[in-house]
């Protein structure tokens, strides 16, 4: 029987995903409160990785959100520890490793720090995760992908990164296998800003 192995989809999207965010999704006249330099910079220290511009610059223009009614974006700093980026992507880690100790014939993909590991920055209400695989010292090239909750490898967007797959999420252009074919109801997706409660 073969493993499961994380789902490699596709070529890559390119564009420039802030315009077409901007023009489906324009930024919240009120949006929650982006993380400050000191959040980028304790969270980066306590991750101890750079994190993607693509993903900052999201944060910063539409700032944390639920998008779709169906997933979060994870955001340092954000005094909700539920969406809380270091907090978050430490329980994610945590949990995944434990499933792969626990059944390592069927959670075959690294999970980060491991070496192209998962690392989380979004989650679903369905209990699904959003992330990146960390490939190496530039993240600008890590692709981004989605760990279905039942899944034991997570459906990876070669050549995808943060803004593109959100773009694309947003759109209905990429529909991740593990998200239900109702969040696309309506597209463009909405988002609510993300405050404190």
């Amino acid at each position: 029987r073969a493993h499961p192995q994380p789902q490699r989809t596709g070529g890559g999207v390119v564009m420039d995903w802030s315009a077409a965010l901007r023009n489906a999704l324009p930024p919240p006249a009120h949006r929650a409160a982006a993380p400050s330099a000191a959040d980028w910079t304790a969270a980066e220290a306590a991750l101890g990785v750079t994190l993607p511009a693509d993903y900052k610059q999201f944060l910063s223009d539409w700032g944390p959100a639920q998008i779709g009614a169906f997933f979060y974006t994870l955001s340092p700093g954000h005094p909700n520890r539920v969406v809380e980026l270091v907090e978050k992507a430490r329980y994610v880690t945590h949990a995944l490793g434990t499933l792969k100790a626990h059944h390592p014939r069927t959670y075959t993909a690294p999970v980060f720090p491991e070496a192209g590991g998962f690392l989380a920055w979004g989650l679903t209400d369905n209990g699904d995760f959003l992330g990146w695989m960390v490939t190496g010292r530039d993240p600008a090239a890590w692709p981004a992908a989605v760990w279905g909750e039942e899944a034991g490898a997570p459906e990876v967007f070669e050549g995808t990164g943060f803004g593109a797959l959100l773009t694309g999420i947003v759109t209905g252009m990429i529909r991740p296998a593990a998200f239900p074919d109702d969040v696309w109801d309506e597209v463009p997706l909405t988002m609510e800003p993300l405050g404190s409660e």
